[in-house]
């Protein structure tokens, strides 16, 4: 989440540092000396913000907070550049903005500035993005790992969670064990000891206490006399990709449930079955688990997620690729005038809406 980086993160950067993380889209000429903008709605604590942020490479062009109290719109900043607009901010805020802004570098953006110096309106849309955003990559695997086999440790209830959604799920497993576990310096391959090492910058393990995460579940099943016992596996070296990557899932998903956060994720349904997607959706659809209104939002290229039994039309968008120029229209599946009862599936393979790709079948492959 490049937005959230740099709200976050933005305060840090020195003098004359780009922003690396803008990249202009690269088939039009003409973009390289446009500038990036981002533009986002959320809600925390029944109060709507909304926020716009025009950017290029090394300064921020333009940046507006909004918020609406009681549903009334109110102006926290709106900034061109390196100046504060004179709009409808109460005076004695605007000053103090202004003071901040004049301490603020060009490449820095106002609301990660305020945010550092306490200012306390900005504060709550600077956390809403710091603590109720969160993002899980295609690829990001340790990092959400890490995060669910920790909260199970360190929190029973949680632990507790983890273990009946994989029940549920069908897997097979009966307990979950995750615990910290010291290397012997022995057992340490040496490409791995020479790379600890030059990681801690030392030429010698021998004073340095390694650890490392072990992670087993219990399967049960029943030997030849019908009687159930249970055998452990190695998380990381028995168990199957899907169940890894199911497992991992369960740590964001109840701590987005548990507190109402924003859960973004992309490429929902790597390595996991159709059923078990849905079943996290539903999780999501399902007022009794989630009482804090945490939403989610994902991309997939699960094709059985197109129902509107589990979805609203307006919650299902389509990308789909410009044939001019390569750029990408997303677009709301509200757009077309659908039955409650239509079949969202077939229509969509058979090119209704778009956003599929096309395979010239009557040009020779070889």
């Amino acid at each position: 989440m490049v937005l959230k980086h740099l709200v976050i993160n933005s305060h840090q950067f020195k003098v004359d540092e780009n922003i690396s993380l803008i990249t202009p889209f690269k088939f039009n000429d003409n973009n390289s000396k446009e500038p990036t903008k981002y533009s986002i709605i959320f809600i925390h604590d029944d109060v709507r913000y909304s926020y716009f942020l025009s950017l290029k490479s090394n300064q921020v062009m333009e940046e507006k907070l909004y918020y609406y109290p009681k549903g009334r719109k109110r102006t926290l900043f709106e900034r061109e550049m390196d100046n504060i607009i004179d709009s409808n901010i109460p005076k004695k805020d605007k000053t103090t903005i202004k003071n901040i802004m004049e301490k603020t570098r060009p490449n820095v953006l106002l609301l990660s500035s305020l945010a550092q110096w306490n200012y306390h309106d900005a504060i709550v849309a600077y956390n809403w993005f710091k603590n109720s955003l969160r993002d899980i990559g295609a690829n990001d695997v340790l990092g959400i790992l890490d995060f669910t086999a920790s909260s199970m440790m360190n929190d029973e209830s949680f632990r507790n969670k983890v273990t009946k959604l994989i029940n549920i799920a069908d897997f097979g497993i009966s307990n979950i064990h995750a615990e910290i576990q010291k290397y012997e310096k022995s057992t340490i391959p040496q490409n791995l000891s020479k790379d600890i090492e030059k990681t801690l910058n030392t030429n010698s393990l021998d004073e340095i206490e390694v650890t490392h995460r072990e992670i087993t579940f219990d399967h049960r099943y029943k030997n030849e006399n019908g009687i159930e016992n249970d055998y452990s596996l190695n998380f990381f070296t028995e168990e199957s990709h899907g169940t890894q990557r199911f497992f991992s899932l369960l740590g964001p998903w109840i701590s987005a449930l548990e507190n109402g956060y924003v859960l973004l994720v992309d490429e929902l349904d790597i390595k996991i079955h159709h059923l078990l997607s849905k079943f996290l959706v539903e999780l999501f659809n399902n007022p009794k688990y989630n009482k804090k209104n945490a939403q989610l939002i994902v991309t997939t290229h699960d094709l059985n997620l197109l129902d509107q039994k589990i979805f609203r039309r307006d919650q299902i968008w389509f990308t789909e690729k410009r044939d001019t120029d390569g750029s990408t229209d997303l677009f709301s599946l509200l757009e077309y005038n659908q039955r409650f009862d239509k079949i969202l599936l077939k229509a969509y393979l058979d090119g209704r809406y778009g956003a599929i790709p096309y395979i010239d079948y009557l040009n020779e492959v070889f």
